[in-house]
């Protein structure tokens, strides 16, 4: 380090100090760590960069810490949209055991969970939005940190697995009434609207939905984890806890499990589309068809949909 002669001005961050070749002193802030020989700073003018020594700190919003609240954000909207996920998930699961009638009451019985004015636009919509725009965004950071070579999460050492309470109650009541009124009253709808586009359009309706419950199931089982870790470093902070470190074997463990529930999962399912469908069981009638069409008709082609 070179000697600064008596009373040179020098500059840390946003700072200005003067200092004097006498004593010897470290100084540590909040985002660098320096060590100044042989001098004692006389006076300080600016802000928070060098920790108290340059007045109030700032605080500063890293590439980092938006990263881990965007990871925070998505674990928040997957347990909202978990609601409606599960019971739909597990009504068409169930149609392998007692049809769609099973299916269609299951279907009843959850929407007592989330169905209202108020709730359904936020744990249904407001929460895949919120997700899916969450994960672009880290994404995004992702392919920024690859483009640049580097990766500030390994380079600051920082480590984001603590939960925060991240609130957003926003009523959009004009957007509910907006939804409604393309894609019908939810209230109306039950399996046999899959049971219809099953029928009138097989191909298109078992490819796509085949794919869906395939990339649902791989998203859910394998984000599980993520979300666990989360609110299990949240836990462990409070208890002053240490984090168990899996072994090799534990978690070669742990992915045959992952994948054995994913293909279970995915076999399920595709079994209960089958059943909805009508290639197994009871050819399930649709009482609604007209109504369901027009529904369809909001957002496919009419050339398409025949009342």
């Amino acid at each position: 380090m070179r000697l600064i002669p008596m009373y040179e001005e020098i500059k840390f961050g946003h700072c200005k100090s003067k200092v004097r070749n006498t004593d010897v002193m470290s100084m540590k802030g909040k985002y660098q760590s320096v060590l100044v020989k042989y001098f004692r700073i006389e006076s300080f003018e600016g802000e928070g960069v060098v920790g108290d020594l340059c007045g109030p700190k700032t605080r500063t919003i890293t590439l980092p810490k938006v990263y881990g609240y965007l990871t925070i954000v998505q674990a928040g909207t997957a347990i909202a949209f978990s609601t409606f996920l599960v019971t739909h998930l597990s009504a068409t699961t169930l149609a392998t055991l007692g049809g769609i009638e099973l299916t269609n009451k299951t279907i009843i019985l959850g929407r007592v969970y989330y169905q209202n004015k108020l709730l359904e636009p936020i744990v249904v919509f407001g929460a895949l939005v919120g997700h899916v725009a969450a994960g672009i965004a880290k994404r995004s950071i992702k392919l920024y940190w690859k483009y640049n070579k580097r990766d500030d999460r390994k380079l600051t050492g920082e480590v984001h697995e603590k939960v925060e309470k991240i609130v957003t109650d926003e009523k959009n009541e004009q957007g509910n009434v907006s939804i409604g009124r393309y894609l019908g009253d939810s209230s109306l709808i039950n399996a046999t609207y899959v049971t219809l586009s099953l029928r009138k359009w097989p191909v298109t309706s078992y490819l796509s939905l085949t794919a869906l419950i395939g990339l649902t199931a791989y998203h859910v089982i394998s984000g599980f984890p993520v979300v666990y870790k989360i609110l299990r470093g949240s836990v462990l902070k409070k208890s002053a806890e240490k984090q168990v470190v899996l072994s090799d074997s534990a978690k070669k463990r742990q992915r045959i499990i992952r994948n054995g529930i994913m293909i279970t999962s995915i076999g399920l399912l595709t079994t209960g589309l089958l059943v909805i469908g009508g290639k197994f069981g009871k050819d399930p009638r649709i009482p609604l068809r007209t109504e369901y069409l027009k529904v369809y008709g909001q957002v496919l082609p009419q050339s398409w949909v025949r009342y």
